[in-house]
């Protein structure tokens, strides 16, 4: 493979007595390893060694020591930097899965009302989180956004969702802007204000239509209404975000959701949106098309399909923010 001298040097420098064998179970380790391509890639280097030693044979011994360890010293930090990104990959995989587990039922009916949403995250794991449940004649619906896309939002969704849940499991009736309180309470102890999140906490009387809603800093509910009258936000108290300020009292609002009309819940994701043209969509157009779409449907999903159709057929299919969005619908009488 090269002269007998180069190979006595390579061995004293890397310490063996066979470099041939050496270089041999090398590969032999990497073929067997699940690792990333790029890590392969790094590894392989060991590979060009004879190579470059062989360019090298006309250099003095130290000479020869300083350039191998320049190489040593560049592989092995490829080879650091890779493991780094396959272990954070392993990480951002399993708070996905985690996170998937989570999500409530895409579509539900609960008597005379529906539900239905959809959550998508801009990388594997992402910081917003939605929930439905019915406790007696109330239907509870929360959707959430952690600042941020990362482990950590995703990990403080999946705790704000088990919050939410555990609350829903233990009975606990509480009207809205107290559940807020707790909330908030939860998270600032996990997190002492470095990360927060805008939210919004609905309770619809399924006998009656009746609705409170208690908000965080989080986009408006919106009333969705057919053309002749037209949807529109619901204007709500300007609340802070949970998780920033321990203590706070959250305020509510009251509305009225009549038959044949819906609710829109959504993070600030699908406002940002891009289109293929590179620009983003408006809010007079959204509010076009779920009047529409409330004229036309008479269920929850329907309400998310025909909003899916249309945002599909525009976008980019790149995504810079998680996006989640939510419908409740009431039957028409």
């Amino acid at each position: 493979m090269f002269s007998r001298k180069t190979q006595e040097q390579i061995e004293q420098v890397l310490g063996v007595n066979d470099l041939e064998a050496f270089l041999r179970s090398t590969q032999t380790l990497v073929a067997k390893a699940r690792m990333s391509s790029e890590l392969r890639q790094a590894l392989a280097k060991l590979w060009l060694l004879p190579e470059l030693i062989e360019s090298l044979e006309s250099t003095s011994s130290g000479d020869l020591n300083l350039r191998y360890n320049e190489m040593i010293s560049e592989m092995a930090s490829l080879v650091r930097e890779s493991l780094m990104r396959q272990r954070l990959k392993n990480e951002m995989d399993m708070a996905s899965a985690v996170q998937k587990a989570l999500m409530p039922p895409s579509s539900m009916d609960y008597g005379h009302f529906s539900v239905s949403g959809r959550c998508y995250a801009a990388e594997s794991c992402g910081g917003d989180w939605w929930f439905h449940a019915r406790r007696g004649d109330k239907l509870l619906v929360w959707i959430g956004d952690v600042l941020g896309h990362d482990i950590g939002a995703a990990l403080v969704a999946s705790a704000c969702r088990g919050t939410v849940s555990a609350l829903h499991v233990e009975n606990i009736d509480a009207p809205v802007e107290q559940q807020m309180s707790i909330m908030n309470d939860v998270i600032y102890s996990m997190t002492k204000g470095e990360v927060y999140l805008t939210a919004i906490c609905l309770e619809v009387d399924l006998l009656t239509g009746d609705l409170e809603i208690g908000t965080a800093s989080h986009p408006p509910c919106i009333a969705v209404r057919g053309q002749e009258t037209g949807s529109g936000f619901i204007e709500t108290p300007m609340d802070p975000p949970l998780g920033l300020s321990p203590g706070h009292k959250f305020q509510r609002t009251l509305a009225r959701l009549e038959p044949g009309q819906g609710l829109f819940l959504m993070t600030d994701g699908l406002m940002e949106v891009p289109t293929r043209e590179g620009t983003h969509w408006r809010e007079p157009r959204l509010m076009r098309l779920l009047s529409t779409a409330v004229m036309q449907q008479h269920h929850a999903d329907g309400l998310i399909q025909a909003l899916e159709q249309y945002i599909f057929s525009i976008g980019s299919g790149d995504l810079s923010d998680d996006m989640t969005y939510v419908a409740v619908h009431r039957k028409a009488a």
